[in-house]
């Protein structure tokens, strides 16, 4: 654990201070047929040390046994099931009276976006978070990074969101991400230091990146006030990226010493080393990729297109179940088989025909 991170941790006598001296983490993770991570990713927050957390699982309609694992998991490792309401479930560890564990149900996929928002809102109104952490259920965090986020969080000032060192975990001396770049006139976002090993580099200073991954994003109320929730229009991919372009002045970093590492797409089959992209995967980002271009850079739409063309002929030319799903998707076309039976109808219809719904109101 750094010193600043230990810190927050242990007072000058070497106690662990009182619950009420920390900054209490709110924890969003969305779920959606992730039996078979999930359990790793509970397990490494709950040996975290830190005291002061809740974490909300957002089950966006699993038809595997995902719903299943987490309570079993919970009723087995942090304490007595409290049922809070309908679809909603909640563990309080027995030991350690900081660390609680909610569940909550959605009867249907609302995507990304709008688990995210589910936990949100659960939190907000809960008022037992003083800063948000938002965090893929195919991550397992280092002990140290929940201390370490919240560290940078208090010697910074003015920021909006903070991201984590993200590692690969099946190569865990290779960098995922360290924060993004979006490069406008292509429309792709770029994760700075994508691949390097991690002793030779370093993630970029305060205010250079343009967005943090979603995989992992400490968020303040501040950000939230300016920036309203997520825009649950996307379904999958950009909405972080849309989110961190209505920051307004709040600025965006990542803490050196918080690590998380990330199975990189197990989720939602989006590609990584030697697996390519599933045709879910790249209906989505090509289909986002054009409507994220019209919303923030309209002048440069031609420019987008022709790069989202030549990008997914040359990805994609062997495999047509990708090829057609990104054609159909940069033409905002209804999605073929191999990316349709994915999802129910009803997910389907909300998402092709849910309205743009621009800065939501906290």
């Amino acid at each position: 654990m750094s010193d600043e991170a230990n810190s927050l941790m242990l007072t000058s006598a070497g106690e662990a201070p009182h619950q009420d001296q920390l900054t209490s983490v709110g924890v969003v993770i969305v779920t959606y047929e992730a039996q078979d991570f999930i359990v790793e990713c509970l397990a490494s927050l709950l040996v975290s040390g830190y005291p002061a957390l809740h974490v909300v699982l957002v089950d966006n309609a699993s038809r595997d046994e995902t719903v299943s694992t987490i309570q079993r998991w919970c009723e087995a490792n942090v304490g007595q099931r409290e049922a809070t309401g309908s679809g909603q479930e909640s563990w309080q560890h027995s030991d350690r009276s900081g660390v609680t564990f909610s569940l909550l149900r959605n009867a249907r996929n609302l995507g990304f976006a709008g688990g995210v928002n589910s936990g949100l809102s659960f939190l907000m109104g809960a008022k037992t978070a003083d800063v948000y952490w938002i965090l893929n259920p195919d991550t397992v965090v280092d002990p140290n990074a929940p201390a370490a986020l919240v560290a940078k969080a208090r010697r910074s000032t003015d920021w909006g969101i903070i991201g984590a060192r993200i590692l690969y975990h099946d190569r865990p001396d290779r960098v995922h991400t360290d924060g993004g770049l979006y490069r406008h006139w292509m429309g792709f976002a770029k994760s700075v230091n994508l691949g390097r090993r991690v002793d030779d580099c370093q993630p970029p200073t305060d205010g250079e990146l343009h967005f943090i991954s979603g995989a992992s994003m400490l968020v303040s109320k501040a950000f939230l006030a300016k920036a309203g929730l997520m825009d649950e229009s996307w379904f999958l991919y950009f909405e972080e990226i849309d989110w961190a372009f209505r920051r307004e002045e709040l600025t965006l970093s990542v803490a050196s010493h918080a690590i998380v590492h990330h199975r990189a797409g197990a989720s939602i089959g989006s590609g990584s080393g030697r697996r390519v992209d599933s045709a879910f995967s790249v209906y989505f980002m090509y289909r986002n990729r054009l409507r994220f271009a019209r919303r923030w850079t309209p002048l440069l739409l031609p420019s987008v297109y022709l790069w989202s063309w030549a990008m997914l002929v040359r990805r994609y030319w062997r495999y047509p179940d990708q090829l057609v799903g990104g054609i159909c998707g940069l033409h905002q076309l209804g999605p073929p088989y191999a990316v349709r039976n994915r999802l129910g109808r009803s997910d389907w219809d909300m998402i092709l025909h849910i309205s743009k719904a621009g800065k939501i109101e906290i």
